[in-house]
């Protein structure tokens, strides 16, 4: 069974509120015997589901109390990680029977992340369990792992890494961005 072409694209009503809606392409319509309005609904019924369930999340995070004001204006690192995995568990439900045609811009537009950040924020939810997260750990340290996770995977060596970040959080030891990204680098040339 091919792939059914969607595009999640967002367009104004005529009271100019944006909305998102879901197209197929127009050659699906005249190449398949089933019904493509089925489809469609499948698919917004879906996506929009995770949206809100997604919007859910980050409401919460926002409303929850913390000692500083910065930190309010920014979603929680274990609740950053179930919004990816969210998305993640999103795109396994539907990878067999949608292609998503512009979700770079959909998802980037929707989850209010830049383009170049989609396919680690996928990772992240994908790749970690909810218990190996903590907020302990800056979610800005978490990605740096999805640029080297295949190196990390085919060593044997990402547990063992998940396993050092929750050491360095409970030590209160952790490293800054850049520093980690050098620890990342000399653990890859020891193998």
């Amino acid at each position: 069974m091919a792939k059914v072409p969607v595009k999640i694209v967002q367009i104004k009503d005529i009271h100019g509120t944006k909305k998102i809606s879901i197209m197929l392409d127009v050659a699906y319509y005249i190449d398949t015997s089933e019904n493509p309005d089925t489809k469609v609904r499948k698919f917004r019924d879906l996506y929009f589901e995770l949206i809100e369930r997604a919007k859910k999340i980050r409401r919460e995070s926002m409303k929850k109390k913390t000692k500083s004001k910065k930190s309010r204006r920014h979603i929680s690192t274990k609740d950053t990680w179930k919004m990816c995995n969210l998305l993640s568990e999103f795109n396994d439900k539907i990878e067999n029977e949608f292609l998503i045609t512009n979700y770079k811009e959909a998802y980037s537009r929707d989850f209010g992340m830049s383009m170049r950040s989609i396919r680690a924020f996928l990772d992240f939810g994908k790749y970690f369990s909810e218990d190996e997260v903590v907020d302990a750990v800056p979610y800005s340290i978490y990605m740096e792992i999805p640029f080297v996770i295949n190196s990390l995977r085919e060593r044997g060596l990402l547990d063992q890494e998940k396993q050092w970040l929750l050491k360095m959080s409970k030590e209160g030891n952790m490293p800054k961005r850049d520093e980690y990204r050098q620890h990342l680098k000399r653990v890859l040339e020891k193998q």
